[in-house]
């Protein structure tokens, strides 16, 4: 069987397009996957930097508040700081519960230990509320002092130590997309390396497939172009035949069968003289004539066996092929031995004809260049196959002597072609040749 590239190409471009749809749906996702990682990271980072801000801002507002309340002497303005402290830490605690959101898991007990620094602070400025008059004018520096501003600052250089801390996660979540950004310029890199591997295999093989296809072509080409030039050349040659054949039947015509019917004309005008002769002159004039037509019969014959042995419809192959070394042999004085050893009955009418035909033509090349002293045709049955040998002991041909360069060994092979056969010559100068026919009986059969 043949080889058929098409699959092999086929299945390469279709790896060659997953890999590139692979890569493009890869890279597609993983795009997207690392822009959402550095919306997230940096979303996070501002929402825990507002937070921080807030908390920070909220501290300095509830101190600014705090004291203002305690040096302000007048009580009606007491519910009004009271409720502005209570929104502020209201805010305060809300940003608390949005930074424990966004900040990194590993720093959330310094978030725990300010969310309890604030709560300190706020419980420190609890019992301010309660205080009298008087009690806020003696008490109030030192509160301020010593428990309201430390508590404040410390709460503050907390959330400044949280700041850092989410900068720091801030820094680390950036190294660790970085880092994943590197992995896949890696795995991009080595699929567009495989790829580009693919599509430089299926380019190497398509070239040189289309140049073995080429290369193909170009020999088919060249061969046909040989086939019409012999073609060309056999119906030249088959003219010339035909010609040359016309021009022996109307030589043989002339030369022998007409000059003995006009040797017989004469010879039955020259009877009448003899018609007062005695009985034995007209006799042996008589008889004359008879063998005169005799002859000239017998070369009719020959003349119609030549051009199509009757025997071969009547009597069949193997009788044609019979007669045919016989006179061959007494012709040429070579003897023939012939071997029949096939199902000659099995054969169509068109393998019969090209069969006799064959070895007419093998006979003819083997008495006009052969030289032989001895030719052997042999016809048997081998399997499924018909084969015919004609092997000769003569001067062989040249090198080249076994292409069918001549007419005859031309018609033999577009003979043994038409039948689905297979035809060779095989010689040595001065070792014979043998010419062999192989027709499968297959098609032979009816």
């Amino acid at each position: 069987m043949r080889f058929r590239s098409w699959p092999v190409l086929v299945f390469g471009f279709g790896v060659l397009l997953l890999l590139m749809a692979v890569s493009g749906l890869a890279t597609w996702s993983e795009t997207r996957r690392l822009y959402a990682n550095w919306q997230s990271l940096d979303k996070s980072y501002q929402d825990g930097e507002r937070s921080l801000q807030q908390i920070r801002s909220d501290i300095q507002v509830s101190g600014l508040l705090a004291r203002d309340y305690l040096l302000d002497p007048s009580p009606a303005h007491a519910s009004s700081y009271k409720t502005q402290l209570l929104a502020n830490r209201a805010e305060m605690n809300s940003q608390l519960e949005r930074l424990e959101r966004t900040i990194a898991h590993e720093h959330q007990p310094k978030l725990t230990l300010l969310g309890a620094q604030l709560q300190s602070y706020w419980d420190s400025l609890g019992p301010i509320f309660s205080w009298t008059p008087a009690q806020e004018q003696s008490l109030s520096p030192a509160f301020l002092r010593n428990s309201a501003i430390p508590r404040r600052d410390a709460a503050m250089a907390l959330a400044k130590e949280i700041e850092r801390l989410n900068e720091e996660n801030h820094g680390s979540r950036q190294k660790d997309i970085e880092q994943s950004q590197a992995h896949f310029e890696s795995a991009f890199s080595y699929a567009a390396l495989l790829s580009m591997a693919v599509g430089l295999l299926v380019s190497i093989a398509s070239v040189a497939r289309i140049s073995e296809l080429e290369g193909v072509a170009l020999r088919q080409h060249l061969r046909t172009e040989e086939a019409e030039r012999q073609l060309r050349d056999l119906s030249q040659q088959l003219v010339k035949a035909q010609e040359e054949e016309r021009r022996s039947i109307s030589r043989e015509l002339h030369d022998e069968v007409g000059q003995m019917l006009t040797g017989l004309r004469m010879d039955l005008s020259n009877l009448q003289r003899f018609d007062a002769e005695p009985a034995k002159e007209f006799e042996i004039k008589l008889q004359e004539c008879r063998i005169l037509l005799e002859q000239t019969v017998q070369s009719v014959r020959d003349l119609a066996m030549g051009l199509r042995p009757s025997m071969l419809d009547d009597l069949g192959l193997g009788a044609a092929l019979e007669w045919q070394a016989r006179e061959f042999a007494r012709r040429y004085d070579i003897p023939v031995n012939l071997e029949l050893d096939a199902p000659l009955d099995r054969l169509t009418e068109t393998q019969k004809v090209s069969i006799y035909r064959v070895v007419q033509e093998a006979l003819t090349n083997c008495a006009r260049h052969a030289r032989a002293k001895s030719i052997g045709i042999r016809l048997n049955e081998d399997g499924s196959t018909l084969k015919l040998a004609v092997a000769d002991d003569g001067i062989g041909m040249a090198e080249d002597g076994g292409k069918a360069s001549g007419i005859g060994l031309t018609g033999i092979q577009e003979r043994v072609r038409e039948l689905g056969g297979a035809f060779s010559i095989l010689s040595a100068p001065q070792h014979g040749t043998t010419l062999s026919v192989m027709i499968p009986l297959r098609t032979a059969q009816l």
